[in-house]
């Protein structure tokens, strides 16, 4: 999705990337890197960035115990907990709207977009 925070694959090296722009029907996406660089590609050259607790912290999540949580956000709560191969429990709640979802993920473009999907403005930066 466009917004989406991925790796780039510049040969052996992953470079962070955030989508600005899909063409679905050449597989080409616009990519922008955190220097403002923007650039073309073909959707074979991106790659996931995993769901890290650092992550998690440096984007105000606090840990409590083995959960981390985002406390609430205009009456939002946010809890996320690990679990097993790397994968996190996400459950989210939304006052206004009166709904709650909960997914696995084990990346950081799925959460942006349950974040999304909720209606939930938090931006989502690497450390």
């Amino acid at each position: 999705m466009i917004g989406d925070l991925l790796f780039y694959m510049d040969g052996d090296t992953l470079v962070p990337v955030v989508v600005r722009k899909i063409n679905g029907e050449d597989n080409v996406v616009c990519l922008r890197q955190s220097n403002g660089h923007k650039f073309n590609t073909m959707i074979d050259f991106l790659r996931p960035i995993p769901l890290t607790p650092e992550i998690l912290e440096k984007n105000g999540f606090k840990q409590i115990g083995k959960k981390f949580t985002c406390g609430e956000i205009d009456d939002d709560l946010i809890e996320i907990i690990p679990s097993i191969n790397n994968s996190y429990r996400i459950t989210i709640s939304v006052a206004d709207l009166m709904i709650s979802c909960c997914i696995w993920c084990s990346h950081v473009h799925k959460l942006q977009q349950a974040l999304k999907f909720c209606v939930i403005d938090k931006k989502i930066t690497l450390p």
